[in-house]
C-alpha cells in the first residue's frame, strides 16, 4: 500500500513538474510575443511622431508665406 501511495504522490508531482514546464514555455512565448508587439507600436509611434513634426514645419512655412503674401 505504501508503496502505491510513493507510486502516486512521484506521478502526481511529475505531472505537475509537466503543466509547470509547459507553463513556463507558454509564458515566454508570451513575453516575446508581447516584446514584439512594443516594438511593432513603438516604430508606428515613431512614425506619427515624425509626420507631426512635417506638419508643423509645413503649418509653419505656410504661416511665413502668408504673411509675405499679406505684406505685398
Amino acid at each position: 500500500m505504501k508503496k502505491f501511495f510513493k507510486n502516486l504522490k512521484l506521478k502526481y508531482k511529475s505531472n505537475l513538474l509537466v503543466k509547470l514546464a509547459k507553463a513556463r514555455k507558454e509564458n515566454k512565448y508570451l513575453k516575446e510575443k508581447l516584446a514584439e508587439e512594443v516594438i511593432e507600436r513603438r516604430k508606428i509611434i515613431d512614425e506619427i511622431t515624425k509626420k507631426e513634426e512635417k506638419i508643423r514645419e509645413l503649418s509653419l512655412e505656410a504661416r511665413k508665406n502668408e504673411k509675405v503674401l499679406c505684406e505685398q
